[in-house]
């Protein structure tokens, strides 16, 4: 029962909590970097990274 008890409430805080916790303290440092890279001229396509997926 702890065991199982322990991995709900685990598992419903990772879920609930990290979204929350983003979005107060995460979210303006985000912000905040974009607009440093929006900020920096853009040097071509040879410039940016790319990205792989």
């Amino acid at each position: 029962m702890t065991i199982f008890g322990g991995l709900a409430s685990a598992t419903l805080l990772d879920a609930v909590l990290t979204p929350l916790l983003f979005r107060r303290f995460g979210r303006p440092a985000l912000e905040a970097s974009l607009a440093a890279r929006d900020a920096v001229p853009d040097r071509g396509p040879a410039a940016r990274p790319v990205e792989s997926f």
